[in-house]
C-alpha cells in the first residue's frame, strides 16, 4: 500500500484528495492549488520561467526557456529525498504544463529513490475516469476509486445523453491561450461533441494547436469559450482586448449573439481531474443553454460573459 505519495500533477492531487487520501500526500508540485488543503503540502517542483506576465509574455518566456535549456521545471532533489515517497504521480500529456516523466525519472535516479511511478496521459473524458481508477488501485484505495468514478461516470453520461439529442450542433471554438491563439485539444473537443456541439480546429484526442486569427474568423464559431491553461477568469477578462481589437471581431457570430465566455473561479478545462466534470457541465450550458436548463441551469452562473 502506498503510504507516502508525491503528486507532481495538479489533477492527480485533486483526485487523491477526492479519494480521501490527502493525509498520505507528502509532496506536490508548485501548481497544486486545489483543494485549498493541497497548498500546505511540501512543494517538490518549481517553474523555471516567469509566468506572471501577459499571455504574450508567458508564451515568449516558455519558448525561450525551451530553446535555452529544454527544461521548464525543476524538481527539488533535497525536498524529494526528504519526502521519500513510495508512489510518485507524473504525466506525459504536455511538456509545458507540468514536469513530465523524463524530468521525474532523472530526479528519482539522482536521489537514489525507487518508488512506484504512475505516469498519466489522458486524451479523453473516459481516460480521466480510468486514471482515477488506476490512481486508486496504486494507492490500494480501489473501493473509494470505484465509488468516485461511478458518480463521475453517471454525470458524464447524463450530459452526453442530452447532448446526443440536440436538434442543432453549434460550431464551438475553445481557446486555451489568447496571445498567440491556441485551440484546445486532448479531451476538450470530445467534450464539445458530447454536449451537442461541433468542435472546431482540433479532433478529439489530438493535441492543442496554434490558431491564426483569420482561421478563427473564417470558421464563424457560434460559441467561443476562452479558457487559457492555469489562467484565472479575471485575468482572461483583463486580456480580452487582445481579441476584441482584432479586425472583424465584432462580426463573429458568437460575438454578435453574446456567446463568448470564460469559466468562473477555479473551474478549468485544462486540468483532467474530477473537477473537469464540473467544467464539462458548465460547458454544456454554454453550448446548449436551453437543452440543459432543467438539469444544469444553476451552472449558468459559472459562465463569465466576455462579449
Amino acid at each position: 500500500m502506498a503510504q507516502r505519495i508525491a503528486s507532481l500533477l495538479p489533477a492527480a492531487t485533486e483526485a487523491l484528495f477526492a479519494l480521501g487520501l490527502g493525509e498520505r500526500i507528502v509532496g506536490v508540485s508548485h501548481a497544486c492549488d486545489e483543494p485549498p488543503e493541497a497548498r500546505s503540502k511540501a512543494k517538490l517542483t518549481r517553474l523555471l520561467v516567469d509566468a506572471s506576465g501577459s499571455s504574450a509574455e508567458v508564451h515568449a518566456a516558455v519558448r525561450n526557456g525551451v530553446a535555452t535549456s529544454n527544461d521548464l521545471f525543476e524538481i527539488d532533489r533535497v525536498a524529494l529525498a526528504s519526502a521519500a515517497p513510495d508512489l510518485v504521480v507524473t504525466q506525459a500529456t504536455c511538456t509545458v504544463c507540468a514536469a513530465d516523466e523524463t524530468v521525474v525519472v532523472n530526479a528519482l535516479r539522482e536521489t537514489g529513490l525507487a518508488p512506484d511511478l504512475l505516469t498519466l496521459d489522458p486524451h479523453g473524458l473516459d481516460d480521466v475516469v480510468a486514471d482515477v481508477l488506476e490512481l486508486g488501485r496504486r494507492a490500494n484505495a480501489d473501493r473509494q476509486a470505484e465509488e468516485l468514478t461511478a458518480g463521475l461516470t453517471e454525470r458524464i453520461e447524463a450530459v452526453g445523453t442530452l447532448g446526443a439529442d440536440a436538434a442543432d450542433r453549434p460550431r464551438v471554438a475553445v481557446l486555451d491561450w489568447m496571445d498567440p491563439l491556441m485551440a484546445a485539444g486532448h479531451w476538450v473537443p470530445g467534450m464539445v461533441e458530447r454536449v451537442g456541439g461541433l468542435p472546431l480546429f482540433v479532433e478529439p484526442g489530438e493535441a492543442s494547436r496554434r490558431l491564426e486569427w483569420d482561421e478563427l474568423r473564417a470558421a464563424e464559431p457560434e460559441v467561443i469559450v476562452v479558457a487559457p491553461c492555469a489562467v484565472a477568469s479575471d485575468v482572461v477578462q483583463d486580456e480580452m482586448s487582445a481579441l476584441t481589437a482584432l479586425a472583424g471581431w465584432s462580426e463573429v457570430p458568437a460575438v454578435l449573439e453574446g456567446r463568448v465566455f470564460a469559466l468562473e473561479g477555479p473551474l478549468s478545462l485544462s486540468r483532467p481531474g474530477p473537477g473537469l466534470i464540473d467544467a464539462f457541465e458548465v460547458l454544456a450550458v454554454a453550448v446548449h443553454p436551453d437543452l440543459y436548463a432543467h438539469d444544469l441551469g444553476e451552472r449558468a452562473g459559472e459562465l463569465v460573459p466576455l462579449a
